[in-house]
């Protein structure tokens, strides 16, 4: 059950206790508006679930009520739960990391803001058959469909994830003299 632990005119936070881990959804006014974030909370440790940007405190509790309704794993077909982490930001991208079931973070996706949003998903062909669930996942979850009117998806999947390593550096480095002397040319 979703306990309210915070409300000011600038601050909204609920909280969650789960067994193994605690839910956390916050709400702070800055300049600009609202930052609403999703988290969840192991110890010392928070990893972001979702975070949003809104004009208003009606549109903050609309969306809070929303996140305190969606589970963090969502089924996506019998079996399959997927979980995504973000690992860059910047003003108009974002790159999340994104696993299915206890897999590694092995699955990642761009996001691009633009008048049109536009999604480069990148992902195992094992999950050609879930693709549809997983982009819907990832639109709910990140409050991409409140960000803007369309949303372009890219899909490109991958057959092997591999990662290779060079061990055998070998640099040869070569005595060269580089000299200007009187014969030597000026170039402006």
């Amino acid at each position: 059950m979703w306990k309210k632990t915070a409300e000011s005119d600038e601050l909204i936070v609920f909280e969650k206790q789960l067994k193994q881990h605690k839910l956390k959804i916050e709400a702070r006014k800055n300049n600009s508006g609202w930052e609403v974030f999703k988290t969840k909370v192991r110890g010392n440790n928070a990893d972001l679930i979702s975070e949003h940007l809104l004009d208003n405190k009606n549109q903050v509790v609309k969306l809070i009520d929303r996140l305190k309704k969606e589970k963090k794993n969502i089924p996506i077909q019998k079996g399959i739960h997927i979980s995504l982490k973000r690992v860059y930001k910047e003003e108009f991208i974002e790159k999340w990391f994104f696993k299915i079931n206890n897999e590694e973070f092995k699955n990642f996706l761009l996001i691009k803001f633009d008048d049109d949003i536009k999604v480069d998903v990148v992902m195992h062909e094992k999950y050609t058959r879930s693709e549809k669930s997983i982009m819907e996942h990832v639109e709910n979850n990140l409050g991409l469909e409140e960000l803007g009117d369309s949303i372009q998806y890219d899909v490109f999947y991958y057959k092997q994830h591999k990662y290779e390593s060079k061990k055998d550096y070998n640099i040869n480095y070569l005595d060269i003299e580089v000299g200007f002397g009187d014969d030597s040319e000026e170039y402006y």
